[in-house]
């Protein structure tokens, strides 16, 4: 029993001694690591080479004293410390590694080359080693040489995608786009299950110089040899990022039949041609899902999105002629019959197919056609009470309750628009661009009402994300409105000005901002000046305009507006007067003075794009 007793005390007292000295030993050690950090090498050395001593066979002690050798070219010592470690472990490819590393450094090239082929030879040509050894030939930069190390290596495996990715990535790093391109197309073809691992790779080099079309090249020459599904998708894709929808086309159709998905892929490929405004392509797509898959069930949607198409052909149209560089502007119908061909193409669906949502979206598109390009209000009425006529609640009713209310403003029914606003507001999950609407909407009906408090509310909800498109529209009342809440009176009679031109009653509008500009308040009067000048802009009496912007600039006190007024100065001279040189000093006002201001990025484009246009060849 006593015996047991000593033998237990023995290895409790063994244990403790162990215990304290390891912790001694990584104090010391993080000690060292100090001293490196701080660039005291000698005395880091000096504990390294302790603590080493002590616990040869502990790796990271032995790379921190090699690594501090380097630190201070003393590679000798490096060299004679791994050289020893290696004939004590001889199948330790790592350690070749960090001799190899070390002779690399020191610049014995041939010496550091020879040192991985020792280890790679030792270690029987494994798989294993031939990576090690890359990731310590790529750490030095050697690529040329890991390239060889990864070729070697595929040749002694059949998963090869090991090796081509990394092939591919070195590929890439030494702008042989072409040969990455291959790589990639050989994981593909081992493995279609990795092409989207394969393009985002591709996508990360893409955006170097020549690398896109390289890149296109050497995936189109393997697909023509090897003709994989899966490629196809690939050379989709960089077509697309090439912006050359045309030949992507191409490929969608051999895609197609190749998975023979029934229309699906050309149709997923003809939304996205639309998103990119492509709508020649869009509708080829659209019309080859209709024609050549009558009984898919995707033939109803490419029909509405052959319409869509059209429409947004006839809208590209329509913004060329359409003056939308004004901040207000006259309600211009222009391609009236084409509109109709639109309306017919609508029509014809809902005529097909009566389902509630194919039909309920026709029915959107043709009243948004009479509401916002033909300007025949109680048509487009028609249809927007159309759709919510129908059973069943859809987004579809939201868009429609929103334009009736705006149409309904514009007639100058404000509470009904309110109501019509209120109800369809109660909906908790109305899309966001809804909601941003219908807040900012109803924002401007309260303040029209002389409900300032009301109106406030509404349009601090739409400033919440400075990111939507309305808030800009909505900060600029909000601001008006805190600053004169307490002159209520000046407040409604700007409140009236800003109802007569929503309803495009410009003469009216004119009237009585010219009375408010001459206010003694300073606020009061530069936002309505500045909303006066925008007035004559849309009644074309231009030179009126920039007289006042000009006035307003020189002389204001608040600078609220006077980047967007400069911008607006070149933006007449520019679009209405064709003055390119006056639009091109304006501009510069606004690098020159604004700097922080968002029209600073617009004003350097137009300043570009300007001096282009005069030095084009007649």
């Amino acid at each position: 029993m006593r015996i047991f007793k000593y033998s237990v005390t023995f290895f409790l007292l063994s244990g403790i001694i162990l215990f304290s000295q390891e912790k001694n030993l990584s104090n010391m050690f993080r000690l060292a690591k100090s001293f490196e950090q701080s660039g005291q090498y000698e005395e880091a050395k000096t504990i390294y080479k302790n603590i080493y001593n002590q616990q040869p066979w502990n790796h990271s002690y032995l790379e921190a004293l090699n690594n501090i050798y380097i630190q201070l070219k003393e590679y000798d010592e490096a060299i004679d410390l791994i050289s020893g470690n290696i004939k004590l472990n001889p199948d330790n490819i790592g350690l070749y590694g960090i001799l190899g590393s070390t002779y690399y450094t020191k610049g014995d090239t041939l010496k550091a080359f020879q040192t991985w082929e020792d280890g790679l030879s030792l270690t029987h040509n494994s798989v294993s080693s031939y990576r090690i050894i890359v990731n310590y030939a790529l750490e030095n930069r050697a690529f040329k040489k890991a390239i060889e190390y990864l070729k070697r290596g595929k040749e002694l495996t059949d998963n090869t995608d090991i090796f081509s990715l990394d092939l591919a990535r070195i590929y890439a790093m030494t702008m042989s786009f072409e040969k990455a391109a291959i790589e990639y197309c050989e994981i593909i073809k081992n493995d279609p299950n990795k092409t989207p691992m394969v393009i985002g790779n591709m996508i990360s080099f893409l955006s170097r110089p020549n690398a896109l079309l390289e890149t296109i090249a050497a995936v189109r020459s393997f697909n023509e040899t090897n003709n994989i599904t899966e490629i196809n998708r690939v050379l989709i894709q960089l077509h697309q990022l090439n912006n050359d929808y045309g030949s992507a086309f191409e490929y969608v159709v051999k895609l197609e039949s190749q998975t023979k998905s029934n229309g699906s892929e050309l149709y997923r490929f003809a939304q996205e041609a639309l998103r990119q405004n492509k709508f020649d392509i869009a509708s080829k797509a659209f019309n080859k899902v209709i024609e050549e898959y009558p009984k898919s069930p995707l033939v109803p949607q490419s029909q509405i999105g052959y319409a869509r198409t059209f429409e947004q052909t006839l809208n590209s149209k329509r913004d060329s002629v359409i003056e939308n560089w004004k901040p207000i502007y006259k309600t211009k119908v222009v391609f009236v019959d084409d509109y109709k061909k639109a309306i017919d193409l609508y029509q014809q669906i809902i005529n097909k197919y009566p389902g509630i949502e194919i039909k309920s979206e026709s029915v959107l598109r043709i009243a948004e056609i009479y509401f916002k390009k033909l300007n025949e209000l109680d048509t487009a009425s028609h249809f927007y009470n159309n759709i919510l006529s129908t059973n069943g609640i859809s987004q579809f009713h939201y868009e429609a309750k929103l334009r009736l209310a705006e149409i309904n403003a514009i007639k100058g029914d404000l509470v009904y628009a309110e109501n019509l606003l209120l109800d369809v507001s109660k909906n908790r999950k109305l899309p966001e661009y809804i909601n941003s609407q219908i807040n900012l909407l109803l924002g401007k009906v309260y303040f029209w009402e002389g409900n300032f408090e009301s109106a406030s509310e509404k349009l601090s909800n739409v400033t919440q994300n400075l990111s939507d498109d309305n808030a800009n529209d909505a900060l600029q009342l909000l601001a008006l409105i805190r600053i004169l809440k307490s002159d209520s009176l000046t407040l409604a009679e700007y409140s009236k000005a800003d109802f007569m031109i929503y309803k495009k009653n410009f003469s009216g509008a004119a009237e009585l901002l010219n009375e408010l500009r001459v206010k003694k308040n300073p606020i009061v009067s530069e936002f309505s000046a500045f909303k006066y000048a925008q007035v004559l802009i849309a009644e074309e009496q231009y030179t009126a305009a920039i007289k006042t912007l000009s006035s307003i600039i020189e002389e204001s006190s608040l600078q609220m507006f006077n980047a967007e007024m400069q911008y607006l100065l070149g933006e007449i001279k520019f679009f209405a007067l064709k003055d390119y040189d006056g639009a091109l000093a304006e501009y510069r006002k606004i690098l020159e003075n604004y700097s922080n201001s968002l029209y600073f990025d617009k004003s350097r484009q137009k300043i570009e794009y300007i001096n282009q246009y005069k030095n084009r060849p007649i």
